[in-house]
């Protein structure tokens, strides 16, 4: 845990071993790939310009893995952030290639946004191969002081917890490919 953590974010290098991070780098190295979307209104998009990244369709075994471990993880989050959490909505696997970016951003809050991005109660990155890279750094942005920044690099197979409402981004990549897992826990049901 890191003195992050008094402004409401969680930042582990905990959450993955080399073999897991390895095997999920080399599976989403070579998976199907398409344009990640938006949702602006309540409509979904492909819109390069505001998040130019892919989503990795990975397999199921894959997917079932993060999910595991994201549920192993819910107690800790819990304890941590003060809160109960509902169920975790399904991993994103995301790589992010040389000029790839995603512009500051709210993970929950826009007009008329889907009734599963209103359900959102913590975002969780998992970053899989942070110095494998260039560029493609998590910021938060008003983080206690408005103006502010935190610019979160990261540990291979750790991960950053953090409020939906948080405004952050993530800056384009320069060299090299970023590997990551997005995914978001919902408020408990009938809350």
């Amino acid at each position: 845990m890191t003195d992050s953590e008094n402004l409401g974010v969680l930042c582990s290098g905990e959450f993955f071993g080399p073999d897991e991070r390895l095997g999920l780098i080399a599976e989403m190295r070579d998976a199907p790939r398409y344009p990640a979307s938006i949702t602006n209104k309540g409509e979904y998009s492909v819109n390069p310009g505001v998040r130019n990244t892919s989503r990795v369709r990975v397999t199921p075994s894959a997917q079932d893995l993060v999910l595991r471990s994201l549920i192993d993880l819910k107690p800790r989050l819990e304890s941590r952030f003060g809160r109960s959490l509902g169920e975790c909505q399904e991993p994103q696997f995301l790589a992010y290639s040389k000029g790839h970016f995603f512009r500051a951003h709210r993970d929950r809050g826009g007009p008329q946004e889907p009734e599963h991005v209103g359900k959102r109660s913590l975002s969780v990155v998992i970053l899989l191969n942070p110095g494998d890279y260039d560029g493609g750094v998590l910021v938060l942005h008003d983080m206690g002081v408005p103006g502010s920044k935190m610019e979160i690099k990261g540990r291979p197979g750790g991960f950053i917890a953090f409020h939906p409402l948080e405004l952050h981004e993530v800056t384009p990549v320069t060299r090299g490919e970023r590997y990551s897992v997005a995914s978001w826990f919902e408020r408990p049901r009938g809350t």
